[in-house]
């Protein structure tokens, strides 16, 4: 399951690094773009390391991430799309996670 998890935030990295570069850096493409760099890391432990404290920091930074987007939603209408699916990859990792 962490395996699952762990590409989950690979794939989510990804998306969230390329905000920025399509849609140009200002305040709300550069919070995903940093979301992103988080998301990374955590991707990496996950993978590489068996620490038991990594997969409640990758729980506690992921709800923080998806409340976070769902406040900002609208905050910038052309990536909506990409906020709603970023919220969606979030919950599937948080239930993923506590499971």
């Amino acid at each position: 399951m962490t395996t699952i998890v762990a590409i989950l935030f690979l794939i989510t990295a990804v998306l969230h690094l390329y905000i920025p570069y399509q849609y140009g850096r200002n305040s709300t493409t550069t919070g995903v773009g940093g979301y992103g760099i988080i998301y990374l890391v955590l991707g990496i432990l996950l993978l590489v390391t068996s620490l038991a404290w990594v997969p409640t920091a990758a729980l506690a930074l992921t709800a923080v991430g998806a409340i976070g987007a769902i406040t900002q939603i609208n905050a910038m209408p052309e990536i909506r799309n990409w906020t709603i699916l970023f919220i969606g990859i979030d919950i599937v990792i948080i239930v993923l996670l506590l499971i």
